[in-house]
């Protein structure tokens, strides 16, 4: 179900739905007015590298979902 965020007139979210750093597993969450989806990956390093790997990943996400919204 879709809900338009009235106060932030928002039509687009991205959202770190799970992280377990030790295992270096994330998922992210990507969705518009017509879908959402929800990607898992695995990352390997030491935590800051885990935690900017999956930052990256996530944008990389959202910017894939933006240039699909424009074809």
């Amino acid at each position: 179900m879709y809900i338009k965020n009235q106060k932030y007139k928002s039509d687009f979210a991205l959202a770190f739905v799970g992280f377990d750093c030790d295992a270096g597993r994330c998922f992210v969450a990507v969705g518009n007015a017509e879908q959402i989806n929800v990607y898992s990956s695995v990352f390997h390093g030491c935590k800051q590298e885990i935690i900017e790997n999956s930052t990256n990943f996530a944008i990389f996400k959202t910017i894939c979902m933006l240039n699909e919204k424009d074809k």
